[in-house]
């Protein structure tokens, strides 16, 4: 199933967002070798029933971004699993721009607008964090936009 968080429906309508955005990065979480922006949060394989069994998991999940247009618009799509009920929030650079309940053994797509204050240093970061429950679980996160230029992970 995918929604998009309330908090960001009208803002993202404002944007002007339609599906041909480009993907300009990609995590396949718990994959190591596929999960560039990823900064923290812990392996973990779900149990067969799950699609998608590769993922990363803790109270908080943060992957971090660089090479961003300040002038494009941006958008993460955000793939949360649960094997028991819980609450999660999505912030970008410390703002919460949505919150979502996951039911329990299903997986759940969302999408959130990245603020364009967020944007101003080329750089930004996503934090998935547990509001209840056990944690956050997180399978994948793709980051959409207007422009084609692929975002390099945080420099070093």
């Amino acid at each position: 199933m995918q929604i998009v968080l309330p908090m960001m429906l009208a803002a993202i309508a404002a944007a002007g967002i339609t599906h041909a955005q480009n993907v300009v990065a990609e995590d396949d979480l718990g994959v190591a070798e596929k999960q560039p922006h990823l900064m923290a949060g812990e392996f973990y394989l779900m149990p067969a029933t799950f699609a998608d069994r590769t993922i990363v998991f803790g109270d908080v999940v943060t992957l971090s971004y660089s090479g961003a247009d300040s002038k494009a618009t941006y958008y993460a799509k955000i793939a949360l699993v649960a094997d028991s009920t819980r609450q999660i929030s999505i912030e970008v650079d410390g703002q919460k721009v949505g919150s979502v309940s996951v039911s329990s053994n299903s997986l759940r797509t969302v999408t959130a607008l990245i603020p364009k204050e967020a944007l101003a240093d080329g750089k930004f970061e996503l934090v998935v964090k547990k509001e209840s429950g056990p944690n956050a679980a997180v399978a994948n996160v793709k980051i959409l936009s207007s422009s084609s230029k692929k975002l390099g992970p945080p420099a070093k």
